[in-house]
């Protein structure tokens, strides 16, 4: 006879690769079809002739998922950049496998970008208390480019995690100036 706590862990296992699965098949997906925003969102200002703003805050989070813009504040007194939005794309939910540095993920940096920003992408473990951990940093990700598989600075116990933070750091291609930051909030899933 099979031992019952074997096929447990076996079930387990499956949800988990069915589950990873999923969030690929959802990371395509976005690249895929991003939302379209109206025109005058995502139509980059006429370069011709760059205007220095006043900074802009970026919300903390972006309700309405897969694609957002964010409009970028100048951070270099006497530089101009290019006023255009900055387009990330977030997630709602991620899922890991428990106790593993090495994991599987899809942060991208659309095409929209392209000649105008790359991003470092950071994810945070909030560890219940207000305290939050970064537990994943990444290198600069070009336009049109994705990070698919990570290595966390520790395994995460099993858990559902709540308010986690994908904070998305956008920089200047022009000269590798940071921009206003974006945070969003997650689900992390460790099974």
């Amino acid at each position: 006879m099979e031992n019952p706590h074997n096929e447990t862990k076996r079930t387990l296992l499956r949800l988990g690769v069915l589950a990873m699965c999923f969030v690929f098949l959802l990371c395509g997906g976005l690249l895929i079809t991003e939302l379209r925003q109206p025109d005058a969102v995502n139509d980059p200002a006429p370069t011709t002739t760059p205007t220095v703003t006043e900074p802009i805050a970026a919300p903390t989070a972006v309700p309405s998922l897969p694609a957002a813009t964010f409009a970028p504040a100048l951070q270099t007194p006497g530089v101009v950049h290019e006023n255009r939005n900055v387009s990330v794309l977030g997630f709602q939910s991620l899922t890991i496998p428990a106790d593993q540095q090495e994991i599987s993920c899809c942060l991208s940096n659309s095409v929209r970008n392209k000649d105008f920003v790359y991003l470092v992408f950071e994810l945070e473990l909030n560890n219940g208390d207000g305290e939050y951990e970064t537990i994943y940093t990444s290198g600069p990700v070009s336009a049109g480019e994705s990070v698919t598989s990570a290595t966390l600075t520790r395994g995460i116990p099993a858990g559902c995690y709540e308010d986690c933070v994908l904070h998305i750091q956008p920089y200047y291609i022009s000269d590798d100036t940071p921009t206003n930051d974006i945070n969003l909030s997650f689900v992390l899933n460790v099974i």
